[in-house]
């Protein structure tokens, strides 16, 4: 017989069939089912019409070796064996009538055992495919007569055996005859054994039509859901689609149908996503997911339990791969309304890709879904750029037209922040050229004529005195004075041996440096009047003053004028000489820093505080043009410099990196283009330093550049001669200065830096000292071969200004200026000499010279050893020009006494460091110590009383002592004392068996606490604690009494007065308690927060409020009789010196204030 293949190929040749069916038997013929032979395919080949019956005759006779039933079978006509009829018609026959058998009979024998079939007896019969278009497959039924026309079906078991290719015979036809019974019992005509027989199998035939037709129903449904399945997984899902719809239609009961209904819509999706129809899939998936989503299928199935089926897992493959080609649509779409769309319907489909109920939390490709994100954000921002830029060429344009350029350069920069790749977008560019043609033509110079003032301002300080503490040598060569500006105060100091020739307060919160004029005046920004001021530079005498609009910059010199910038948006021309304003340039915007004047003095650079790079010609001040820089509001912190035929700025453009860039200049000498950048680790806080052709930077992560311009216009004009790299990430500022062919900077420590241009290097060259760990804050100067710095020493207050001769690599003078005072000062009553004493341990003696010159140069130290030395904050007046010096932490305590011509200054040693304040205690004062300890030291000379008072002690406690009190009267008072945790004690005096002190009674602190000073009023002690209340205790048996509600915690006090004591709290008030606990008045505080100690005097009480002022208030209510404004910070008194008011400012400086009636 013939192979199948060959079957296959003979139809192919003689196109018996369309090449489409012939590819689809082949197909399936190669995967291999035994049940796909010749004879099978011919027989579907008869059942489908696809072939006639004459074919299928020839085929039969010239190529398959065939019986005549086999024809028959292929023909479509099923013959029935005759062993079946025989069993059929002697079922039907009555039993009575039934021949007793000899044997048993036969058993039934399948019709497919016989040879005539087209299938063996043991073959099941195969499940072929479907053909054509209606998706009909072969059934248990066979066709009948010509193939021209369809044959219609009948039962199987057909009686009809007619020959291969043969019709049946036409029955005659018979008049039909009446059906009578005999009467006498004979069998009628319808008793027949055939016919019986005959009913009988039929009867048979059509039970097993029936069982066939649902053996082969099953089997044919089976066929098109696996083919529907393998165009499914070859990506046909255009067949796929019509072949699972058709199975749905056709077979709704099958128990696959849910998954065929799933599999639609899938297909339906797939195709499209195929096909790049992402924008179709994306619109059609809701609707298609939706209708399939609480399919059974969907949901779960007999293999997967759970709700991970196969339907989810195409899910996570299908949205993500739909949202990948939207985002890369967008990506890559040019049109706006596009991509607005394709974002739109991404963003839908990743939100179903969210949806548990879609995708389950396992089944989601986080990665891929945030490489989706990223890509749409990116579209997202580039479409929202393009809104976001014509909006603001909208607005630009529309505030330009009202005269507000600098309104539309903030509109830039503003969008800029949002969309920084805008910076060079050809429209913005142009629209920012219109607004500089429009800014240019608004600036214009206001002549505005001034004269300024050549009084002082009136002032309630009479006179005051700066406490500098000079040491070292003096330099070589005439004196030359220059000025400091430290903690608001400006000093003039003496370049030969460091004196201090005067102080002047011109208040906080500027960095505008003072300027020593070729005149001999210094002319500096008064930030306390919001002044132009001018004092000569020897004795800080004014020479004039002058008010001015805004916060003032740097003055600069031009000829005999000087240029002013504010941030009022101006820069003022004044005179010199006599102070005059002449007028003003007036900008659209704050100008911070000061202006740059180029070699030959005929054009001035001025730097807005953003965006924009102005020029001004000297002679009238006109603007000549407007350069866009593009620097955001404070991201130029230095001025411009000018060298040859360039401006260079410092721009800190990133958040840790600085852009120098060197700015081209045009015939008319105006900024125009940039020539040259150079990168910066870290940002330029600090004056850009020049020599002729070169300028140094250095950032604040210590990045060092000397460079070198050209004249060039190119890249070209700048070349970075010597560099040293970023030394550290710590953002310090750190000031630099070019002398002598080195590079000296100041931060941490000085150092001086050699360049070399051929290496590219800057290598550190040594120094006498460099200071390592102070700190720098202030602009190195130089002043011939003297490099004057100024430093904060290390864990001290105050600053340090001091000299290096560069030339002779030495060390010179030092002068400490600017230092806090430890406390009040003191009087001496015979003498009326003023004795203070600073934070850093120095005392100063005043005398009337020192009042009358308003400087001190000298102060008296104890020399010491220590690598730490204490800060002091505690000054205590021991009576008659004595004084006591004392500091947290401190092992020592210093003495000062006056009247004592051999030895002024002592030190008392503590046997820990000190904790809490001193005390005076008759003629003796008391120290408390961390390891619970007070000690008791005569007042006269320092030296100790007897043995310490030692509180119970527990392994590692540190105490923390409250500032005790003295209470009782003089000749036997007590000293009541407390650790503010635990317990309060009243030390005595004991003279047996030696002298020491101990407890006389101790009481716990009660419920809250304690945290003030103590103050003693007769017999009773007063404390505040932590609830808010004033608590007293009652000598000699530290008796508590009922404390008292302050409606808030003390802050100052409380102070002993004749009638109780007065106390500060947080809530701002002020109270006067009487000694049995009752509050007498209640005041608010007026002028902010108080510091010192109350002086009280015939009722009354001056007290010093820390931002400036000293009020006088009547004891009896309360109420404030005057205020005395000294306009500075002030830390200590008020002491009473004559008629008048000794108080301390935050610098150490004395001030003598005027008492007001």
């Amino acid at each position: 017989m013939i192979s199948t293949e060959d079957f296959i190929t003979l139809l192919e040749q003689r196109a018996l069939v369309a090449a489409s069916v012939t590819r689809q038997l082949r197909a399936k013929s190669e995967q291999g089912d035994s049940r796909i032979t010749p004879k099978s395919i011919l027989k579907y080949l008869v059942k489908k019409e696809l072939v006639t019956r004459d074919q299928a005759k020839e085929l039969l006779e010239t190529t398959l070796t065939v019986s005549d039933k086999a024809e028959s079978s292929i023909l479509g006509l099923s013959p029935l064996p005759d062993e079946i009829i025989a069993k059929s018609a002697e079922r039907l026959t009555p039993q009575s009538e039934r021949p007793t058998p000899e044997a048993e009979p036969e058993p039934l024998v399948p019709p497919a055992a016989f040879s005539g079939d087209l299938f063996d007896a043991d073959e099941p019969v195969p499940l072929m495919p479907a053909l054509d278009d209606d998706g009909d497959q072969l059934t248990a039924d066979e066709t009948d007569g010509e193939s021209e026309a369809k044959p219609s079906r009948r039962a199987a078991g057909s009686m009809l055996r007619s020959g291969s290719g043969r019709k049946p015979k036409a029955k005659k036809s018979t008049p039909k005859k009446t059906k009578t019974k005999a009467k006498d019992g004979s069998a009628s005509q319808w008793d027949s054994p055939l016919l019986l027989i005959g009913g009988g199998a039929l009867a048979v035939m059509a039970v097993g039509s029936i069982v066939l037709w649902w053996l082969l129903f099953r089997e044919t449904a089976d066929k098109a859901l696996v083919e529907a399945e393998d165009a499914f997984k070859q990506g046909n899902y255009a067949a796929a689609t019509v072949l699972y719809q058709d199975f749905v239609t056709k077979y709704a009961h099958h128990k696959d149908v849910s998954e065929a209904k799933v599999r639609v819509n899938l297909s339906q999706l797939w195709q499209k996503a195929e096909a790049g129809d992402f924008s179709g899939a994306a619109e059609a998936a809701p609707g298609l997911i939706t209708a399939i989503e609480n399919e059974p299928a969907f949901i779960s199935n007999e293999e997967q339990t759970n709700s991970v089926t196969q339907a989810k897992q195409d899910l996570s493959s299908l949205l993500p791969r739909i949202a990948q080609g939207l985002a890369g649509q967008a990506d890559r779409g040019g049109d706006d309304a596009m991509v607005a769309e394709r974002l739109k319907q991404a963003e839908n489909v990743l939100a179903m890709a969210s949806n548990t109920k879609y995708i389950p939390e396992e089944l989601r490709k986080l990665s891929e879904i945030a490489a989706i994100q990223e890509t749409l954000a990116l579209a997202k921002s580039r479409l929202q750029r393009k809104v976001d830029l014509a909006e603001a060429l909208k607005q630009m344009e529309a505030v330009t037209a009202e005269g507000k350029p600098a309104e539309a350069l903030k509109i830039r920069d503003t969008l800029l922040l949002t969309h920084a790749s805008l910076d060079g977008d050809p429209a913005l560019v142009e629209m920012v050229a219109k607004v500089g043609v429009a800014e240019q033509a608004a600036i214009k110079f206001v002549e505005q004529r001034q004269a300024a003032i050549v009084t002082p301002a009136k002032s309630d300080v009479i006179a005051e005195v700066a406490l500098a503490d000079r040491r070292g040598p003096a330099a070589e060569g005439a004196a030359t004075p220059f000025v400091v500006r430290i903690d608001g105060g400006l000093y003039g100091m003496s370049s030969r041996d460091g004196s201090l020739l005067w102080r002047r307060f011109v208040g906080f919160g500027s960095t505008s440096q003072p300027v020593v004029l070729p005149s001999g005046l210094v002319a500096a920004a008064d930030a306390q009047r919001n002044e132009l001021v001018a004092v000569q530079a020897t004795t800080g005498k004014l020479a004039w003053r002058l008010p001015l609009e805004g916060k003032l910059a740097t003055p600069v010199t031009l000829g005999e004028r000087l240029l002013v910038s504010s941030e009022a948006g101006r820069v003022y021309v004044i005179d010199q000489a006599s102070g005059e304003m002449l007028g003003f340039v007036q900008f659209p915007q704050p100008i911070r820093q000061p202006p740059a004047v180029n070699e030959r003095g005929d054009r001035i650079y001025v730097l807005g505080e953003h965006s924009n790079l102005y020029t001004l010609s000297a002679d009238k001040f006109a603007c000549v043009g407007v350069y866009y820089l593009g620097h955001a509001a404070g991201g130029a912190a230095t001025p411009p410099i000018a060298i040859l035929n360039k401006v260079v700025v410092a721009d800190n453009s990133g958040a840790e990196t600085c852009q120098v860039r060197v700015i081209a200049l045009n015939d008319q000498g105006a900024a125009n283009a940039d020539a040259a950048k150079y990168r910066l680790s870290g940002l330029v806080t600090t004056p850009l330093q020049s020599a002729g052709r070169r300028f140094a930077t250095v950032t604040t992560q210590g990045q060092a550049v000397v460079f070198e311009v050209s004249a060039a216009n190119d890249k070209s004009s700048l070349t970075a001669l010597a560099s040293r790299e970023a030394q550290d990430r710590e953002q310090l500022a750190r000031f630099s200065v070019l002398h002598d062919g080195h590079l000296w900077l100041a931060a941490r420590e000085l150092t001086k830096l050699a360049i070399l241009p051929t290496g590219n290097q800057l290598p550190v060259r040594s120094i006498a000292r460099d200071y390592r760990g102070d700190v720098f804050d202030y602009p190195l100067q130089t002043l011939g071969n003297l490099i004057v710095h100024v430093r904060r020493p290390s864990r001290q207050a105050g600053a340090i200004v001091a000299a290096m001769d560069v030339a002779a690599n030495k060390t010179l003078w030092e002068t400490a200026i600017a230092v806090p005072a430890a406390g009040a000062p003191v009087i001496d009553a015979s003498t009326q000499q003023v004795v203070a004493g600073s934070s850093s341990g120095a005392v100063y003696v005043l005398d009337q010279e020192a009042l009358v010159s308003r400087v001190q140069n000298e102060a008296l130290h104890l020399e010491t050893t220590t690598l730490r030395p204490p800060v002091f904050n505690d000054a205590l007046d021991l009576g008659s020009g004595r004084l006591a010096l004392a500091g947290d932490g401190a092992d020592q305590i210093i003495h000062f006494k006056l009247q004592d011509p051999r030895q002024q200054l002592r030190s008392a040693t503590l046997p820990g460091p000190l904790s809490g304040k001193l005390a005076a205690w008759g003629d003796s004062f008391a120290a408390p110590s961390e390891v619970g300890q007070i000690c008791l030291y005569n007042a006269d000379d320092s030296a100790p009383l007897g043995a310490p008072f030692q509180a119970e002690l527990t392994p590692g406690q540190k105490f923390r002592w409250l500032a005790p009190a003295a209470i009782g009267d003089s000749s036997s008072s007590e000293l009541i004392v407390s650790d503010g945790v635990s317990k309060v004690y009243l030390l005595r005096r004991v003279a047996e068996p030696e002298n020491h002190l101990e407890a006389a009674a101790s009481v716990d602190v009660g419920p809250s606490p304690l945290n003030s000073p103590f103050a003693a009023v007769g017999s009773t002690a007063f404390v505040g604690n932590e609830a808010g209340r004033l608590a007293r205790f009652t000598v000699p048996d530290l008796a508590p009494g009922e404390a008292t509600d302050l409606g808030g915690r003390v802050t100052w006090g409380p102070f002993a007065v004749a009638k109780g004591v007065v106390v500060a709290t947080d809530a701002n008030e002020l109270l006067l308690v009487s000694v049995d606990g009752a509050v007498v008045w209640r005041q608010k505080l007026a002028h902010g927060a108080l510091t010192g100690k109350p002086l009280i005097d015939n009722g009354q009480a001056y007290l010093l409020y820390g931002g400036g002022g000293v009020s006088k208030i009547s004891l009896a209510d309360g109420a404030e009789a005057s205020y005395v404004d000294v306009g500075q910070t002030l830390t200590a008194g008020p002491v009473p010196y004559g008629k008048r008011l000794l108080v301390t400012a935050a610098d150490g400086t004395l001030l003598v204030v005027e008492i007001q009636p």
